[in-house]
Formats: C-alpha cells, structure tokens, sequence
C-alpha cells in the first residue's frame, strides 16, 4: 500500500515540477530519480553516506565538475558539509541554530572530519524587521516566520572574511539567501560556481538577476533526497 502512495505522490509532484518547469531536463529527471528518490524515502540520514539535500539532477552534476583541491562556503550546513570534507580540500560552513550546530559539531569530531571551519552565527534582533522585504539583499531577512524579528547580517557577513575570489564554490542554502548572494560573488573565482538551491522562489529572483547577470547557469528541477517535494537547484559558473 504504502508503495502505491509513494507512486501517487511522485506522480503528483512530477506534474507540478512539469508545469513550473517544463523542459526535457525536468522530464528527463522525472524519469531517471524515481528509484534513487524512493530509497531515500526508506532510510534514514545515518544510514548512507553523506549527500546533499538537493535535487538528484544537480548532483550529477556536481559530480562532474567537483575537484579535490576546491575550497567551498556554505551558507547551511549538515550532511552537505560531511559531503563537501570527503570531496574537496576545505569547507567553510556557517550556521545559525546552536542546536543543530553542536549535534554536527559532535558528528564532525567524531569522524575526525578535520578540514572542516564550522561556524556558529544565530539571527539577531531587527526592530524594523516587519518594515523590510525578504528579497531585498540589503535586508538581511528570512522567510522563516520563526524568525520575525530578527535578522541574519552577520551571518551573511561572515563570508566577508575572505578575500575575492577566493572560493571554488559557494553554497546557498541557509537564511536570508538574496543576501548571501550578494556577498558570496565577489568572493568566488573566475571560473568558479555559485549553488542555490530551492531557486524556484520568486524572492530570489532580483538577486540573482542582479548579481549574476552574466554567469553562465544551469537550473535542475526534480526530486531531492529525504523529501516528497521536489524543488530546482540552480548552479551558475562565473565567467
């Protein structure tokens, strides 16, 4: 029974990924994931290795184009970030729940995961939160209502550290995204790569068109591990 569910579900989601977006990539990974998107389903995070929680089109795709001396920023992080330390030289990770932090934090130190820079940086008060857009990159803000009131400028901010053009690649899949945008593209190498997942939502949008303008970008629609929605990554290479 519970096979037949899962069936309908896909067929449901399938449908929708087609009509936002409907290209041969979309139907092509419609057909390929079903198999892959299932037994995730079935299993638990421990229990396989590490993978990032997006679509399985883009994944491949990572796959290709991932080298061992790349330096990665991820704005996001959990089994992304055990991903990224078993596949490139460095990660640099920045976190905003302290809970989430110190349980990967454990996990880390437990694997003696050792090129992995993990940082804690919560939300801070905003007093004009309400007055400001979540699309706007200058407002620091998240859709998440849990954090009404509250922004994330230091955490975005944290990418600043480092020198332009200094990352092989930059993960966008935490708080106030537009925002990280903004500061992630400077800081990433001609040649290199900005990830955003879920860029299916509008609110990014103007950031990406701001600040991305003559990136080259490849968008991958389709099921995600662990989840029955599917959503689009987008990976867009610096030119």
């Amino acid at each position: 029974m519970r096979r037949f569910e899962n069936i309908l579900i896909y067929a449901k989601m399938s449908l929708k990924a087609l009509a936002a977006k409907p290209t041969l990539n979309t139907f092509n990974a419609i057909l390929i994931y079903f198999s892959e998107w299932k037994k995730y389903l079935l299993k638990d995070n421990s229990e396989v290795k590490p993978i990032l929680w997006i679509s399985f089109n883009a994944i491949n795709y990572l796959k290709k184009i991932i080298r061992p001396q790349m330096v990665v920023f991820e704005f996001g992080s959990g089994g992304s970030t055990q991903f990224w330390s078993e596949h490139v030289s460095k990660v640099i990770s920045v976190e905003h729940e302290a809970e989430w932090y110190h349980k990967m934090l454990s996990d880390f130190k437990r694997k003696s995961l050792v090129n992995i820079e993990y940082h804690l940086i919560p939300a801070e008060s905003d007093p004009d939160h309400y007055n400001k857009s979540i699309a706007d990159p200058r407002h620091y803000i998240s859709d998440d209502k849990a954090y009404g009131g509250k922004k994330f400028e230091s955490y975005v901010r944290m990418i600043d550290q480092f020198p332009d053009e200094f990352f092989d690649l930059v993960v966008v899949d935490g708080r106030a995204r537009p925002s990280c945008i903004a500061h992630a593209t400077n800081k990433i190498k001609k040649g290199g790569y900005l990830l955003l997942d879920n860029s299916e939502r509008k609110h990014y949008h103007p950031s990406l068109e701001q600040f991305t303008k003559n990136w080259k970008r490849h968008d991958f629609m389709g099921p995600v591990p662990y989840s029955y929605g599917f959503s689009q990554t987008s990976i867009l290479k610096k030119i």
